[in-house]
């Protein structure tokens, strides 16, 4: 059999990507840094095959891999949106299979920007060393709703900031995310004008340069962390949103692999706001497509590792078209900074509950960004809603406490300081 490496992990997923590989009669080994990995994620990864290592540097990366025999390697993958770059880069130098190297390029916020500026919001790039004030204070002065600040290859709201006057322009560099490793280019960064509308995101697949949906994920919000998954979201038209990725698909001349495209949806425009190419959707919207469909989750995981590897797949495009059930997802984390110390939830829970962090851990703030979550359900409408009102955190300061998540009947957070 074939090893096939897999470089870290996002929130859930190692279970099932070693039960797609098995399928393919693949032996998966995971390069993973543990410190960076935690959870549910952590437990699995340590129960498979895995080299500990630092999954930042490409040169300890080719290094490691390259002492198997090239006959033995079925690829280099990850689900992880920080990794993908690294992938990319690791199998051209490797000559080996992998991800779509034009990810290399859809990485970056500002290509996309420049590529298809018809669908994309008023944005600006530039790099840490080249600040364009003037520019900026422009943007602003012609914007409706303020301006937002990203870093141009990080993701989950990492590193972003809300520019609201001209001081925060002028103080621009106090914003700038010191923590961002190397490979996600912590120098460059996006201004992007801020837009009304509700957040969703179109999940599919592109095989031989055609975009496949398989639905639009209805995606809130609290503060900067995403909180719901509401699929399938039959509020929005899919069609369009397909027509906005099929361009960038063309004008990319990306080919192959899944994509989880967000965008701002209002009564008079769609806009893209990322891309996502390269991986299926983050967090645990994997499980609630499947869950939507009537299928495992490691099968939507093996579609997209045929996708890069074989270039196939084995769940045929009709498929997606098909009658699917109305399925949830929610993250969920506490109100305020804490050390959480225990998760407790009904035995007879019917959802699927993964734990994000490790107990013990020093959580942030729901709200904060998605690395606040602490746990995420995943299932049938009704079982989550119901099964999410049983879970108590028990923190070092505040005892036991209910957790915070976006309440899509009261449409706002939970009255979380309820001590219970």
């Amino acid at each position: 059999m074939k090893t096939l490496f897999v470089i870290d992990s996002s929130v859930i997923g190692p279970e099932y990507i070693v039960k797609a590989a098995k399928e393919m009669n693949l032996n998966v080994l995971f390069l993973t840094n543990l410190n960076s990995q935690e959870g549910d994620a952590l437990s699995q990864l340590t129960s498979y095959k895995f080299i500990n290592c630092n999954t930042n540097s490409f040169e300890e990366l080719y290094e490691i891999i390259k002492t198997f025999p090239k006959e033995d390697i079925a690829g280099v993958i990850s689900f992880l949106d920080s990794k993908l770059e690294i992938c990319t880069k690791l199998c051209s130098a490797l000559d080996i299979k992998g991800i779509d190297p034009k990810i290399e390029l859809l990485k970056d916020k500002a290509y996309v920007n420049d590529i298809i500026p018809e669908f994309t919001p008023l944005s600006l790039s530039f790099t840490t060393g080249a600040i364009p004030y003037s520019e900026i204070k422009k943007m602003l002065s012609a914007s409706q709703n303020g301006l937002i600040l990203k870093p141009s290859f990080a993701a989950g709201a990492k590193g972003i900031s809300v520019l609201e006057d001209e001081n925060d322009i002028e103080n621009i560099e106090k914003l700038f995310d010191k923590t961002l490793p190397k490979h996600l280019h912590p120098d460059e960064y996006v201004v992007q004008e801020i837009i009304d509308g509700e957040l969703v995101s179109l999940e599919g697949y592109v095989l031989e340069s055609k975009v496949i949906p398989i639905g639009v994920t209805g995606r809130r919000k609290t503060e900067n962390a995403e909180s719901v998954f509401i699929f399938p979201y039959h509020s929005i038209a899919q069609k369009e949103l397909c027509k906005i990725v099929q361009t960038l698909v063309e004008r990319s001349g990306y080919s192959r692999g899944f994509f989880h495209t967000e965008f701002i949806v209002s009564e008079n425009q769609v806009k893209l706001i990322d891309c996502n190419f390269g991986r299926p959707g983050g967090a645990n919207i994997t499980e609630i497509i499947a869950c939507s469909y009537g299928i495992e989750p490691h099968s939507i995981y093996r579609q997209s590792m045929e996708l890069v590897l074989n270039e196939k797949e084995i769940i045929p495009a009709a498929f997606w078209g098909e009658e699917c059930k109305e399925s949830l997802g929610i993250a969920y984390g506490i109100p305020n900074q804490d050390r959480v110390l225990e998760i407790k939830y009904a035995e007879n829970m019917k959802s699927k509950h993964t734990q994000a962090q490790n107990l013990g851990d020093i959580v942030s703030a729901m709200g904060s960004s998605n690395w606040s979550w602490l746990g995420m359900l995943s299932g049938l409408r009704e079982d989550v809603i119901k099964d999410v009102d049983s879970i108590r955190v028990k923190t070092l300061h505040n005892g036991w406490i209910k957790p915070v998540y976006y309440n899509m009947e009261l449409k706002e957070p939970l009255d979380y300081l309820e001590k219970v």
